[in-house]
């Protein structure tokens, strides 16, 4: 597991494309910017990572996610971002999210599609963080 988490963090220093942690922070930005959700946002994503899951988050499917970035988030949110996915995924912090692998803005969006598909594990500030049902 601990060269997994060396193998990511290597990936996301170096990076490539938007499907990578190197552009995670753009992604998680254009879900929220709030630094504790985005946390918990990118702890869901390294565990769908770890999971063999891709990245999960709707905000990257933005074709003008870059330029939503540079005109509707200040340079502090983008710094927070960043800062965020390092935590996660270089400095290996805890998982808040008691091992979630999707989310959901529940707040403003209610019960995604999928919700008989997976149960609650954590909510935080409207956002619900829930786990595939074990099979």
């Amino acid at each position: 597991m601990k060269k997994f988490f060396l193998l990511l963090a290597l990936v996301f220093l170096v990076g490539s494309g938007t499907n990578q942690p190197a552009d995670l922070w753009k992604g998680i930005l254009g879900e929220t910017s709030n630094y504790q959700v985005m946390l918990r946002i990118a702890c869901c994503v390294r565990n769908r990572y770890t999971r063999g899951m891709n990245h999960g988050l709707n905000a990257m499917q933005r074709k003008n996610l870059d330029h939503f970035v540079l005109q509707h988030c200040s340079e502090q949110d983008r710094v927070r971002a960043k800062k965020a996915v390092r935590a996660v995924f270089v400095d290996n912090i805890e998982d808040m999210t008691n091992g979630s692998d999707h989310l959901e803005y529940t707040v403003k969006y209610g019960n995604p599609s999928w919700v008989d598909e997976v149960v609650v594990v954590h909510r935080y500030k409207g956002w619900t963080f829930y786990r595939r049902k074990r099979r």
